[in-house]
């Protein structure tokens, strides 16, 4: 049995899954995906391929709830102003799971790479100036942490291997979010971590789009040159880091590792190191929070469902 492999008792720590979550007496926000449209229309079409742009229709001021149309900067606005008056003085960190641009679900205007990263900076913008520090502007009063999600890129679902120039975008718009000690591993491969509870608590930004099935830029996590495997085993080693420190963490990305017989988010070999990982470090990851599939749900991981074989030696210890 290799060390980091060691069993420990299952975790006794009490993680509530709501609006505004609680670590002790830690405020958590919670921000998933605002899929922001500079093109929306109020009164347009919500039918499809229109997408709230043209036309006449039921598309509300704040929104054409039911369509599949995405978010007026109306309703962004407003959220961020509702946060700013009722609850941004409570909140201690924020979780920001990425999906900042919108579908390219318009032929009529397709996406382009001004356009993503347009509207990233924008809501990137909007976090600041609501936990920014009022005498600092390059500095945060309360930690953002942020990842991106498959549509925060073009081609949508594919990122290279890093550093790349996408990295490279995402780097200087969120520089004020990512500490200084970890820009050169989110450069490297769009993960970092901060440590929103010094000596306590730290959320991990996982860059999910190398654990992603639809991503054809990369293959698994099985083969130590690939980007998904370098992530976990940077996973690995920063959870045993903080275990030795008497640590807990949050893990946080866009796509979550959903799986059923039918249909898998993550590929085979991602999610089973993943699985394992959750079951080794038990008394250091306290929960995992993601966004992607517009529900909300929650995701038990059975070991049972390990595969030894699939790992590559690595082993579950249920002792």
């Amino acid at each position: 049995m290799l060390p980091y492999l060691r069993a420990h008792p299952p975790r006794r720590d009490r993680f509530e899954c709501v609006r505004v979550r609680r670590f002790k007496r830690t405020s958590q926000l919670y921000s998933p995906y605002f899929h922001p449209d500079q093109f929306y229309e109020t009164h347009s079409s919500t039918e499809e391929g229109i997408a709230c742009h043209r036309g006449d229709g039921p598309a509300g001021y704040y929104g054409a709830e039911t369509s599949d149309c995405d978010t007026p900067s109306s309703l962004v606005n407003a959220t961020f102003d509702w946060i700013a008056a009722n609850i941004a003085d409570d909140i201690d960190f924020v979780i920001w799971t990425g999906d900042s641009a919108r579908h390219d679900s318009d032929e009529n205007i397709p996406r382009s790479p001004a356009q993503v990263l347009g509207t990233n900076r924008w809501i990137a913008d909007k976090f600041a100036e609501a936990f920014g520090d009022p005498k600092d502007p390059t500095r945060m009063a309360v930690p953002v942490i942020p990842t991106f999600g498959n549509n925060d890129i073009l081609p949508h679902n594919i990122l290279l291997p890093g550093p790349n120039k996408w990295l490279g975008y995402y780097a200087e718009i969120w520089k004020r979010f990512i500490p200084e000690e970890q820009r050169h591993s989110f450069e490297y491969g769009g993960w970092f971590y901060v440590e929103v509870i010094p000596k306590k608590l730290a959320v991990f930004s996982l860059n999910t789009l190398y654990f992603f099935d639809r991503n054809a830029g990369v293959d698994d996590c099985q083969q130590p040159f690939e980007p998904g495997f370098k992530q976990m085993e940077w996973l690995r080693v920063q959870l045993e880091f903080l275990r030795e420190r008497g640590m807990k963490a949050i893990l946080m990305g866009h796509v979550p590792p959903a799986r059923t017989d039918s249909k898998k988010n993550w590929d085979e070999t991602c999610w089973q190191k993943y699985n394992l990982w959750m079951q080794q470090y038990r008394d250091v990851v306290v929960g995992s929070l993601y966004g992607h599939m517009n529900i909300d749900h929650f995701i038990v991981h059975d070991t049972k469902e390990v595969n030894i074989n699939i790992l590559g030696g690595y082993a579950v210890d249920d002792d």
